[in-house]
Formats: C-alpha cells, sequence, structure tokens
C-alpha cells in the first residue's frame, strides 16, 4: 500500500502563486489595452504602396478633340452630362445652366436655375441637376430644363474659406463628393491638407467628416516609394512648407464611369491626380499649361474618354477630349 503525504504549506504555497500569475496576466492584458487605446489612429493611405498593375490611359499632350467656347463661356467652371447625355456647363458668375451641342459647337439652350453667383461645380442625378456654389451651399435643381423646374438650396456647414470648387456624383454610393480647393477644416488635422466631402442623397445632409484627405506628405511617400524620383522634381515645389496651403488647390473632382477611380483635378499647380475609391493614391501627372490654361471642368462619357474644361485668360474657354485607351 502506498502512502500520500499532503504538505498543507506547500500546497497553499502553489494556490497562492497560480492565484498572483492570473492577476499580473490580467494586470499586463488591461495595460496592453490601454496602451493600445491611446496610440493614435494611423491613416493607412500614408502607408499606401500603390498598386503596380495601375496604368494611365490618356495621353495628355495629345487631346483627340478641342472645342473653342463662346465668350458666356469664357468662365466655365464646371461641366457634366444631363440624362439625355448632353453636355451641361456652368461659369462662376452667372445662376444658368448652359447645354453645349458638341456637333455645332454652339450653346444650344440657356436654363436659369438662381441669382448670379460663383457656382463652381455641377453634377446630374436623373432628371435632377446639382450646382455647387464656392460657400458650400448645393443648389438642387428638380425637373431640370422643365415647366416643373424647382430649385431647392441647400445650405451645408462649408464656407468660403473652404472655397468648395469640385462636384460629381457618386452613383456607387448615392452621394455627392465636394472637394475644397481651400482649407478643407479647421485645426492641426487639416494642416498640409485637402479634403473631399460627401453630401448624402438619402438624408439631404452633408457628412460631418471629410470622405477623405489628400496630403502633401501623402503624395510625398507615394513617391519615394514608387522610386518616382523624377516626378519628384518636377512636383518639387510642392513641398515647400511655405506655400503648401497655395501650391495644391483641387478645382473638380470625378469619378471614372469603368474603373471607379476618383480623378481630382487641380488648377493651380496643374495636377491630375487618381485615387482608387478608397481615396488612396494610384497616379498623378503634370497639365500642359500651354493646353489647359485654368484647368476647371471635367467629365468622363460611358466609355471612358474624358473632357477637360479650361477658363479662357484673355481668350476663350476651351473643352479638351482624351482618348480612353482601354488596351
Amino acid at each position: 500500500m502506498l502512502t500520500f503525504v499532503v504538505n498543507i504549506d506547500f500546497m497553499q504555497s502553489i494556490l497562492h502563486f497560480f492565484f498572483g500569475l492570473t492577476i499580473f496576466l490580467s494586470s499586463c492584458d488591461a495595460m496592453e489595452q490601454n496602451k493600445e487605446s491611446q496610440e493614435p489612429n494611423v491613416d493607412t493611405r500614408e502607408e499606401w504602396k500603390g498598386d503596380p498593375n495601375y496604368s494611365f490611359k490618356y495621353t495628355l499632350s495629345q487631346p483627340v478633340k478641342t472645342y473653342v467656347l463662346p465668350e458666356k463661356l469664357t468662365e466655365v467652371s464646371g461641366i457634366a452630362f444631363t440624362e439625355k447625355k448632353e453636355l451641361a456647363c456652368v461659369q462662376d458668375e452667372k445662376g444658368n445652366i448652359y447645354i453645349f451641342n458638341e456637333q455645332t459647337e454652339e450653346v444650344e439652350r440657356k436654363i436659369d436655375f438662381g441669382k448670379n453667383g460663383d457656382y463652381e461645380g455641377i453634377a446630374y442625378k436623373g432628371n435632377t441637376a446639382f450646382v455647387l456654389r464656392n460657400d458650400g451651399n448645393i443648389y438642387e435643381v428638380k425637373n431640370v430644363d422643365t415647366d416643373k423646374q424647382e430649385t431647392i438650396v441647400h445650405k451645408t456647414s462649408l464656407g468660403k474659406s473652404n472655397d468648395t470648387e469640385g462636384l460629381c456624383y457618386d452613383k456607387l454610393n448615392n452621394r455627392l463628393l465636394i472637394a475644397c480647393k481651400g482649407h478643407g477644416g479647421k485645426g492641426e488635422p487639416f494642416i498640409e491638407k485637402k479634403s473631399v466631402y460627401s453630401f448624402n442623397l438619402k438624408t439631404m445632409k452633408l457628412e460631418a467628416k471629410p470622405a477623405f484627405n489628400i496630403s502633401l506628405n501623402q503624395l510625398k511617400k507615394f513617391i519615394k516609394r514608387n522610386q518616382l524620383l523624377e516626378r519628384y522634381e518636377d512636383l518639387k515645389s510642392f513641398f515647400d512648407p511655405a506655400k503648401a496651403h497655395t501650391l495644391f488647390q483641387p478645382s473638380e473632382i470625378g469619378i471614372h464611369p469603368i474603373t471607379g477611380n476618383i480623378y481630382l483635378l487641380a488648377s493651380v499647380g496643374k495636377l491630375l491626380i487618381i485615387l482608387n475609391p478608397k481615396g488612396n493614391i494610384l497616379h498623378f501627372e503634370r497639365l500642359d499649361k500651354a493646353l489647359l490654361k485654368q484647368p476647371e471642368g471635367l467629365a468622363f462619357y460611358e466609355n471612358g474618354d474624358m473632357l477637360i474644361a479650361s477658363e479662357g485668360k484673355k481668350s476663350k474657354g476651351k473643352i479638351l477630349k482624351f482618348q480612353y485607351q482601354a488596351q
């Protein structure tokens, strides 16, 4: 027969050890969770390394067509295709929508929607037109170009300091995207950044936070990671901290009908930035100021061909057509 002698003191020591270990591990886990909660969120776009399979499908030095606009569209500031596939234009002085006939190269008709003002962008959803004023107000023109036309003004939290210039319809998310040429917001989170906001077409309200921001640091890192040193030289002036607030000023925004990528056009700096739907940089192109003196408008045909409208500077405004090279 085997006899076991239990040492009570020894067993108590073992129990105390495991009890203490449990408390220690729990406190370590709590400390780690607390540490994680205190760490700032990292903007994953800053760490984006690019898409090696992306290729730019346009030759911006070779437009396939140039439309010279009539005098009333010298200050053309926004373009969009209507539900009937007509080309609608706005300019930054009059409360009018101008329907431009691509065959005759003339304004076919003029649609009044509001008082004179600084109108900068236009977008269409069905038979409703949306026109953006530079102070963030959105003009919803229902039943546009009919005898039942009605204009509703939506005032947003954006203002003149934001200098809202870019507007497009995001069909997938049932919203409007608004690009700020000026400040994206107040405070440190918006330093050296430009913001794109979204206007919800279900609630008819502006979302409080930007849909995404584009920072100079983001562009800088993209260039470095993709070893685009020659492009850095091309854009070196963009990274002057003393001028950061003036060198990158988006004037238009558009969504590619085939890829869903976001195109951001900057008149100041003559830059076209292509983002994926999440707001990550895919590509950028410097625009030829001899061709596009003041690029302000952007629109796409369903086949991917692209139109860029340019205001006239001591000359007439123009719209240039660029062919989408699918293959």
